[in-house]
């Protein structure tokens, strides 16, 4: 399943983070360092850089404080400088000073009490550091767990002004145990609360070296440093927020050390600031790994960050729908509803909290929401048609929202404004349709929906299969049909096939029995364009000795047919693919008459010196030449006899009934190929009998 991520409650986390700093900066140094008891402390790995600030109105420390073997202490660049203290946490710590352009800094660490005090290895006195205005210090040590370390930040003249308040920020760091997947340090997720609630740990990079699997995301990898955490629901929202100089670069991970799999990164904000990934496909008590780096190549000038796990509160159904404003609406099957809107509805499922059923860009208008619980099982078709464009429906088997256990069953979703897919359903079970827009905050100002009841053996697929037409007049309406999921089974090779066009996308049959000689008059309305078509066939069209009674397409329309003799009879609506699938109302009704005789290929044999009744009133232009060269316009509702001469000439005519000015026009040919018209020609044409009107 595809996952999600966003930013979201930057707003909250941005609140907490500019807290933290607030707090952070009323934490100042001591000028003297005696009293020892005075000067502040420093926490080892804090979350972020302490910042500090070494005024005009601080000095140079005594030298009965400070011995004048002290390095640091008796360089002629010392301008003035301040303190701070710290408790060793490891064997090897490092003490990072970053200071603002056009000032000098340096750094010395003691041990000892006042006036006794004796300057540790790796101070970075001006004299014997290359260390240039603006450039952070930075001084190794080897440290004795638990023993308290002075740091002595000194403002130097070294190349550099010596008037004004040097500041800049001052950390202590310790190697940790997470450089490696094998190390993680282990993160709880908070409760689920609205916003969510950031517990924070924090973390640097500055003892970190790249680690394998190689990094999925953007930036450089190369001072990563890992956690894990278990998963608790199905979305959480890690977050990390960078100190003034770290720009994080956050990647999630599923799997175990060694065989991880990228789900996802974050690195939209810069230097200083947050990152937060949601993921939205968590599976609960699974555990879940995350890698935390700098963007940059090279070191950054500060290497804390602090990260938390949160656990946003989920919606859940009905209480977070929206209700009958909101656009649910409760249906039975089959449904046919007319005139819907999404308009002046909510939107209630967006891209973060509902479970992904095709593109989640889907989900970001106005929807509307369909629940239904089917009595028995079998395939179901939900066709929608409207106006608009970028339209989505998709369909889950429980409510939609992450959290919830729910799959997403079937969906269909384009630039159309006409979306149908067919699915199996289960008896009993409640699905959920969405109705949704690819437009933010769109809505759908009027469509149709039509979802039709389960039917086994997915009714109206072939021949064996066909809809029965048990009594006329009939109608599908008001359930709208749809050839979608039915297969193409009939097609200009079946071999009892009309050749026509449309019968190149997925068709639904219906059958017809009568029990004599019938006039019908078949159409299709309400399609969803004009390639959708219709056959009719006595007999299936996949056998050879089916006749073909016509076809006619166009979208919506509508002609008499003959059912030239008892029996059963299949209607195949089909379409001009592409599209392969059309929806569409099928009506059929009876008309009186009936012209056996309608085509060429049905026509009724005439013996010489014979006459034969007729009737056209179910006749069609179907199946047949066009005009006769010399007739005149109006219906062509012809038909047909077949006649063998006996000589080289022949008188043919009619004798009117209700049918008036007739027309005949003679033909030469084999059924079903091209006829060659052979007469009337020149004068001869519809020469009418003397006295006939």
């Amino acid at each position: 399943m595809p996952d999600l991520f966003q930013v979201n409650y930057m707003k909250h986390f941005l609140f907490s983070f500019i807290l933290f700093f607030l707090t952070i900066t009323a934490f100042a140094q001591s000028d003297p360092l005696c009293p020892q008891s005075g000067v502040p402390s420093l926490t080892v790995n804090a979350c972020i850089a302490n910042p500090y600030s070494i005024p005009t109105s601080f000095t140079i420390d005594p030298i009965t404080s400070v011995p004048t073997g002290s390095l640091c202490a008796t360089q002629i660049n010392n301008v003035r400088d301040g303190w701070f203290q710290f408790t060793a946490t490891s064997v090897m710590t490092t003490i990072v000073g970053t200071v603002v352009t056009g000032q000098n800094l340096a750094i010395g660490v003691y041990t000892g009490n006042c006036g006794s005090m004796i300057e540790e290895g790796g101070g970075t006195c001006p004299a014997t550091t290359t260390g240039d205005n603006g450039v952070s210090e930075i001084v190794p040590l080897t440290t004795v767990i638990g023993t308290t370390y002075f740091i002595r930040l000194i403002k130097s003249s070294f190349n550099s002004n010596s008037n004004g308040t040097m500041s800049g920020t001052i950390s202590v760091l310790s190697p940790q145990t997470n450089d490696d997947c094998s190390g993680a340090i282990s993160l709880i997720p908070s409760a689920p609360a609205f916003p969510p609630l950031c517990i924070q740990t924090c973390g640097q990079t500055y003892y970190s070296s790249g680690s394998w699997p190689n990094t999925g995301c953007a930036g450089s990898a190369n001072d990563d440093v890992w956690y894990k955490f278990t998963a608790t629901q199905a979305q959480h929202i890690i977050t990390v927020g960078g100190s003034a100089f770290f720009n994080p670069v956050v990647e999630v991970l599923s799997g175990s050390c060694g065989s991880l799999l990228n789900l996802g990164c974050a690195n939209v904000t810069a230097a200083g600031l947050v990152e937060n990934l949601t993921y939205s496909s968590f599976i609960p008590w699974n555990t879940y790994y995350i890698r935390v780096y700098d963007f940059l190549s090279t070191p950054p000038g500060s290497f804390q960050f602090y990260i938390c796990v949160t656990s946003p509160l989920l919606p859940t159904c009905p209480a977070s729908m929206g209700g009958a404003g909101g656009g649910v609406v409760n249906v039975s099957l089959p449904y046919n509803g007319t005139g819907l809107t999404t308009t002046g509805k909510g939107d209630e499922f967006t891209p973060v909290n509902t479970v992904t059923c095709g593109s989640s860009t889907y989900f970001q208008g106005l929807d509307g929401v369909y629940i239904f619980t089917p009595s028995s099982s079998g395939n179901i078709s939900v066709t929608l048609t409207s106006g608009s464009n970028n339209v989505g429906i998709m369909l889950y088997d429980n409510c939609p929202f992450i959290g919830s256990v729910s799959s997403c069953v079937a969906f269909s979703q384009s630039s159309s404004g006409n979306q149908s897919f067919c699915v199996d359903v289960v008896s009993g079970k409640t699905y959920y349709l969405i109705v949704d827009r690819n437009s933010v905050g769109g809505n759908i100002p009027s469509y149709t929906l039509d979802i039709t009841a389960p039917a086994s053996g997915n009714n109206g697929a072939t021949c064996a299969t066909a809809v029965p037409i048990s009594s006329l007049p009939y109608t599908t309406a008001p359930l709208l049909r749809t050839t979608l999921c039915k297969g193409d089974d009939y097609n200009n090779g079946s071999a009892g096939s009309c050749s026509s066009l449309y019968e190149s996308g997925e068709d639904m049959v219906f059958s017809y029995t009568t029990a004599a000689a019938q006039c019908l008059i078949i159409g299709l309305n309400s399609t969803s364009g004009n390639t959708a078509g219709f056959t009719v066939y006595d007999g299936c069209p996949s056998s050879a000795s089916s006749n073909c009674l016509g076809s006619l397409g166009g979208g919506n329309v509508s002609s008499n047919f003959t059912l030239p003799t008892a029996g059963t009879y299949y209607i195949v609506v089909d379409s001009w693919s592409p599209p392969a699938a059309v929806s569409f109302h099928l009506t059929v009704d009876p008309a009186p008459g009936a012209s056996p005789n309608d085509y060429p290929c049905s026509a009724t044999t005439l013996p010489l010196g014979t006459t034969l009744p007729g009737d056209n009133r179910c006749s069609n232009a179907l199946l047949e030449p066009g005009n006769a060269t010399c007739w005149t316009g109006g219906t062509l509702n012809t038909v047909w006899y077949r006649v063998t001469p006996t000589g080289t000439s022949l008188n043919i005519r009619t004798i009117s009934g209700t049918l008036i000015n007739t027309q005949i026009a003679l033909y030469q040919g084999t059924c079903p190929a091209l006829f060659t018209q052979v007469a009337p020609v020149g004068s001869t044409c519809n020469r009418d009998e003397i006295g006939c009107t």
